[in-house]
Parts: C-alpha cells; structure tokens; sequence
C-alpha cells in the first residue's frame, strides 16, 4: 500500500497556511492508517468534500488479498465510518458502512427467521456498531427485552451464559436495538429485533437486573446493515422497515 500523493492537490488553495500546517504535519505521519484518519477528520472539520471522496476512494482500493490486509483494511473502514457518524456526516458514514469487509473477527451476523410467510432478514452486526459510535446508550427495561427469552423463541448458547457472562457482575456493554414491524421485542408499542445482545439480556434477566444499556438503530440505519433477505413462496414482501429509500453508495456485501 503506497501513501497517498494527491492529498496536497486535493486541498483547495484558498485554506488557512494554519490549516496547510495541519495537513502537512498529517502527511507526514509514519502509519498510513494514521494519515488517513487525519485526513479525514481535517475534510470533516473544514467541510473539504474532495478532500473526504479522496480519503475515502483510496482505502476502499486497498487490497483484500490475505486476512492480515484484509482486517487491516476493514478496521480502517470501521474508524473512518465510526469518525464519520461522531462529525455528524451520517449520510457517508451510511454509504461507507456496508463496504466493511467480512474480516476476521468482524464477520458477525444475525440471521432472523419468521413464519406466515417464511422469512429470513440477515444483519451485519460491526457496521452497525460502527454507526452509532459516538452516541450515547440509553437504559432499556430487561424484563420487555427478555420476552422471547422467556418464551424459548431465541437461540441461547446456555455454556456461554452460565460459565462466562453469568459469573461477571460487572455492567455489561451496550447492547443494540434494530427496529422492524416483525421483532419479537416490544417498547412502547413498538417491535424490534435484539441484533446484538441477546446473551447479555439473558445474563441480565438472570441477575434481577432491572435495565441494561444499548443503541436503539434508526430505520435508516437497519435499512443499511441489512445484507439479505428472501421469502417463501416468493410473494411480494417489504423488505425495509420504513419507506426511506436507501442511501446511495457501495452495494452491500
């Protein structure tokens, strides 16, 4: 991978010499990771569109040829959607989301399946993580989340919850939230689906604690870590959760 040389072509010539300063100060950064998270946090600071579509360009051309470069490039997308989201550029911090690669340690996904008529929703969970980077948790009530636990309707790993979650008493990590018309979680009279957590709900449940934090998505965001969904027979179905049109970028993986 080869630093980037256009960067100082891509700076409109009317910026600040402070600001010339800065750029210059970040090109010469060893790390090329570095460089590319100063760089684009400095488009996201002075609003420098080109300067950001640059950015993003050369990391998506890096290459995936072996799973060290691959989680190398992956983690780097994830900073840079995470960097993104927290400037408040959620509309690129969208279109960047799904092209994340599948790499190692960062392939996670929930399969969601349903009846009458037989469906099949699958997330991408690390982008989704990635997006709401920045915002703060909210406390959700265990005992609504929990339902379908209670109902035997989700899969439990139980070895994993008595043996590693259940002995911790610590406060356990934000869980996330994907709202969606079929979810078997109810809040407020509206459904969701638990995309990430729900081991951390059980665990919850089982310690009487009484709220657990988490990430509530927006439909805009579950619309965009949303890689596949079919149906049988194949009736016509909605595939969104709301009538928002998807954001244009890179085609989900």
């Amino acid at each position: 991978m080869q630093p980037i040389e256009s960067f100082r072509t891509a700076v409109p010539g009317q910026l600040e010499e402070r600001v010339r300063r800065t750029l210059g100060r970040i090109s010469r950064r060893q790390r090329l990771e570095r460089r590319m998270l100063g760089m684009l946090a400095a488009a996201a600071q002075h609003g420098d569109a080109a300067l950001l579509g640059t950015v993003i360009a050369e990391t998506l051309s890096w290459p995936e040829t072996s799973d060290a470069l691959l989680l190398r490039k992956a983690s780097l997308l994830y900073a840079m959607t995470a960097l993104l989201a927290r400037a408040g550029y959620m509309e690129a911090a969208l279109r960047l989301a799904p092209s994340i690669p599948f790499a190692p340690g960062m392939a996670q996904v929930l399969v969601f399946s349903v009846g009458s008529p037989q469906q099949r929703f699958c997330w991408r969970v690390t982008p989704a993580y990635a997006l709401v980077s920045g915002r703060r948790p909210v406390a959700l009530p265990v005992a609504e989340l929990a339902a379908p636990y209670c109902r035997n309707e989700v899969e439990i790993d139980r070895a994993y919850l008595e043996r590693v979650l259940m002995p911790r008493r610590h406060r356990p990590p934000p869980i996330l939230l994907l709202p969606h018309p079929l979810g078997q979680v109810r809040l407020d009279g509206r459904a969701f689906v638990i995309l990430d957590g729900n081991h951390r709900v059980a665990c919850a449940w089982h310690q009487r604690r009484f709220w657990i934090s988490g990430y509530i998505l927006t439909p805009r965001e579950g619309d965009t870590v949303l890689i596949s969904h079919s149906q049988w027979p194949p009736y016509a179905s909605v595939r969104r959760v709301t009538s928002e049109p998807r954001p244009p970028g890179p085609a989900a993986e």
